[in-house]
């Protein structure tokens, strides 16, 4: 799991494995709820461009892509 926290209330993940899914989540009620999900359609080569999708995708997350 790798979770892109910028704020003590919301945060984007991305869960591992063969997962191609970043998901958008907000600390709610004690408990982190799920708002939007970005499907990569090719996962990144390199880190740097894995770290640039995640940070677009905190800051626009229901933008389509």
């Amino acid at each position: 799991m790798l979770i892109h926290q910028p704020t003590n209330h919301e945060r984007v993940v991305w869960y591992g494995g063969d997962s191609t899914q970043l998901h958008y989540e907000q600390f709610i009620d004690g408990d982190w709820k799920q708002l939007s999900v970005k499907t990569l359609m090719e996962f990144p080569h390199s880190v740097k461009e894995f770290k640039r999708q995640v940070e677009e995708f905190y800051q626009c997350p229901t933008d389509d892509f």
